[in-house]
């Protein structure tokens, strides 16, 4: 087994914006916004910190793309 992950060292207070998904494949907000993939929740539109490097790993050899802007 891995080393414990704990949510608060990959969460932040940070972040402007918020969307709330609940059928992400019938929002036309999610289709604007080119999320009709993502799973139900709620998501900061931009996170105002530096990603953790692990984390980034992570995400990478998941094939997520991280957006920067």
């Amino acid at each position: 087994m891995g080393p414990s992950i704990s949510f608060e060292d990959y969460t932040t207070p940070n972040f402007s914006g918020m969307i709330s998904i609940m059928d992400p494949k019938a929002s036309w907000a999610c289709k604007w916004l080119h999320l009709g993939k993502y799973v139900p929740g709620c998501y900061a539109m931009a996170v105002n910190d530096d990603m953790p490097d692990d984390l980034q790993d992570i995400l990478e050899n998941k094939g997520i793309k991280v957006r920067h802007g």
